[in-house]
């Protein structure tokens, strides 16, 4: 028992090395770190996992350990080197493209999942998003030794939380759409340009041209949606309109004005989850809070913004 101790002590694992010598199985572990616990169980509920080698080639797909997410074996691969790229909770918003070229510095992932609502002339828009989280891990695997590693996952999207009252009545009681434009359409598969926060590695995401709508019903004179996208930047913020049966219903509100007032700074938060109030006052004007509480009201707009 005490040499047993003795050997725990003197082997723990390392959780900040990618690879843990103190462990004797073949295997890739997942974790997600929010707030320094693994919350992989609580926001990841779908994985895909990518297998390349040394040279960005694709292999195959690879499968989870006994249906647990945060576990790959590794035990079937030949000594050299790989990479895994994992992608959880991916179901119809993008699709993950070319794969099979040369480098997997090429592959990305591209959005292409429509909105279907009754805005004529948004058939090129795209809808609400899921909520992906990404991950990549470079490793070796030497045949008769353990192979034991772990890929860190990161949050690769934002959630914006949107919420419109009115200080009397709506006009309608139906027909409602929240829109972005400027938003991301593709993200890069690899962390060849990814930006670090902590442990966590974010791919850069391309082509800032699209736009997106989300149908929204009345609930209690109020309407409210969380649109979900690829990650902003700090150069990088979309434009957020409200519709009535296809017809613009505020100004554009510009959302870098918003953020940089309020010295929010996507580039740099591990989490990009926000929330907006806009009352509409009776007079046209609008208040926009940073709060859906409404307890924060930072300025009054008489239809300026955007």
């Amino acid at each position: 028992m005490w040499l047993m101790t003795l050997c725990l002590l003197t082997t723990a694992c390392d959780l900040h090395d990618h690879r843990d010598d103190c462990c004797e199985e073949n295997v890739m572990i997942f974790r997600y770190l929010l707030k320094n616990s693994d919350c992989f169980a609580d926001y990841i509920t779908t994985m895909q996992y990518h297998l390349f080698d040394g040279q960005g080639r694709y292999l195959k797909p690879m499968s989870a350990m006994g249906g647990d997410l945060t576990r790959v074996d590794l035990s079937s691969l030949a000594s050299g080197y790989y990479t895994i790229v994992a992608i959880g909770n991916l179901d119809d918003y993008a699709t993950v493209s070319d794969l099979y070229t040369d480098e997997l510095t090429d592959a990305q992932l591209s959005v292409d999942d429509l909105y279907e609502g009754t805005m004529s002339r948004a058939t090129s828009a795209m809808a609400n998003g899921d909520p992906i989280y990404w991950g990549q891990c470079d490793f070796g695997i030497v045949s008769g030794q353990s192979n034991y590693y772990r890929t860190e996952m990161a949050n690769v999207h934002c959630a914006l939380t949107v919420r419109i009252e009115w200080e009397g009545v709506p006009p309608y009681g139906e027909g409602y759409t929240f829109g972005l434009t400027g938003i991301g359409t593709t993200m890069e598969l690899s962390n060849q340009n990814a930006t670090t926060i902590g442990v966590q590695s974010f791919p850069q995401v391309s082509d800032r041209t699209g736009t997106m709508l989300e149908d929204v019903t009345m609930r209690r004179l109020a309407l409210e949606a969380t649109l979900i996208t690829l990650r902003y930047t700090d150069n990088d913020i979309p434009t957020f309109r409200l519709y009535h049966d296809g017809e613009a219903q505020l100004p554009d509100v510009d959302l870098a004005t918003v953020f940089s007032r309020w010295g929010w700074k996507p580039s740099s938060a591990a989490v990009q989850a926000y929330e907006i109030l806009i009352t509409i006052l009776t007079n046209g004007d609008i208040e926009i809070s940073d709060s859906l509480s409404g307890t924060l009201n930072d300025w009054t707009d008489g239809g300026s913004i955007g």
